[in-house]
């Protein structure tokens, strides 16, 4: 089951670096993923950091997803935002799936991956201002944050195929390649998307003032 809260009572894992303080019952050991990964002349600890960064992308995804479908007020906006969890989450079972695959924890969290988070977690902090904005501008800002998460997703995916193409023939490059392949397929919920937010600015500019 994808996990989107990575706690320590989950089993959440880590690295120190700089002032982030691991206790060692959870610092992650990396030496097993180089060994994994030679063979496909790619090196292991950036690797895995990339794709920590990754999936943590996509918890937030999956968590903002789930709290826009319950505050919307729009059926047709409520059916999208659950489309998009499903989508989020099914990219955080994927990547968790491939962590293990190369030899990292499934809940390790990388320097990159904290950064990854913080980032994406910025991005949803703009619904917050519904005190701010009328009921109308609250669900355009709830469709824009949800696209730019999904547009990341996307590029994440096609980054991580970019990847697989540019390592050497072998086992760990069809995993890699199997995964990305699995990331790219749904651009059905990112069309969805685009299509709600372009659909919501045409219309709320064709609206006649009263």
């Amino acid at each position: 089951m994808a996990t989107m809260n990575v706690t320590k009572d989950k089993g959440g894992v880590g690295r120190t670096a700089g002032m982030t303080v691991v206790p060692p019952s959870q610092e992650a050991s990396l030496k097993a993923i180089q060994s994994n990964v030679q063979q496909a002349g790619l090196n292991g600890e950036a690797l895995v950091e990339m794709i920590s960064a990754m999936v943590m992308h996509e918890r937030v995804g999956a968590r903002f997803a789930r709290a826009a479908g319950r505050q919307t007020e729009v059926v047709e906006l409520r059916k999208l935002h659950k489309a998009l969890l499903t989508g989020f989450t099914n990219r955080v079972t994927t990547f968790e799936a491939l962590l293990t695959e190369l030899g990292a924890p499934p809940l390790y969290v990388s320097p990159a991956g904290r950064m990854a988070g913080y980032l994406a977690e910025a991005v949803t902090q703009a619904p917050l201002l519904a005190g701010s904005v009328d009921a109308e501008a609250f669900e355009f800002t709830m469709l824009d944050v949800q696209l730019t998460l999904v547009e990341k997703s996307m590029d994440n995916a096609q980054a991580l195929a970019a990847v697989a193409a540019a390592a050497k023939q072998s086992d760990m490059a069809k995993t890699l390649t199997k995964a990305a392949k699995s990331l790219l397929a749904d651009t059905a919920t990112l069309t969805q998307a685009r299509a709600a937010r372009e659909l919501w600015i045409v219309t709320a500019a064709g609206r006649q003032d009263p």
